[in-house]
């Protein structure tokens, strides 16, 4: 299930603005889960994993949930600034799912480092860290903005049905 959450906690006062307006993301997720067997898009309302999560194990309370994350969404689960009870909270989520984070390049032990610390310790077998290949791990949308600026073509980093989308 691809998720596109309409409050989506913000990365931070660096961030770039998004590639694509909220209609257009919606449509991005609805494209490429139309073109691979298997995707679903998925709409959620609540910026917090806790909340997806929850939403999703009422709908299917038998399902096995695993969050796929990249390495900059890890730091931010463990982050007490976007919780009332953080503790409370990452209990809730781990109730109901394990995570996985996709560390992206430079961003190398990010996780490792987040699950050292000792506040966090509890939830060590709950996030495991993915390695991903190289060409994969250096995909970003601030490399996708770079060269869009610059003319170059994009088409190694994004999906095929998304292309008419940053063209429009």
């Amino acid at each position: 299930m691809l998720v596109y959450a309409d409050r989506t906690l913000p990365k931070g006062s660096h961030a770039e603005p998004p590639l694509l307006d909220h209609g257009r993301r919606l449509e991005a997720l609805r494209r490429v889960a139309a073109a691979h067997r298997g995707l679903v898009a998925a709409r959620a309302s609540h910026g917090l994993l806790v909340d997806q999560a929850e939403a999703a194990h009422g709908r299917w309370p038998g399902a096995s949930l695993t969050i796929l994350v990249g390495s900059d969404k890890a730091r931010q689960l463990f982050d007490a600034a976007w919780y009332e009870d953080r503790d409370a909270a990452l209990d809730r989520l781990f109730a109901v799912a394990d995570v996985r984070v996709a560390e992206r390049t430079g961003e190398e032990g990010i996780v490792a480092g987040v699950l050292d610390d000792p506040a966090n310790a509890r939830y060590r077998d709950r996030v495991i860290g993915i390695a991903l290949p190289t060409g994969v791990a250096a995909v970003s949308s601030s490399e996708v903005r770079r060269r869009l600026r610059s003319g170059r073509p994009v088409t190694d980093l994004v999906p095929p049905e998304v292309l008419p989308l940053l063209r429009g």
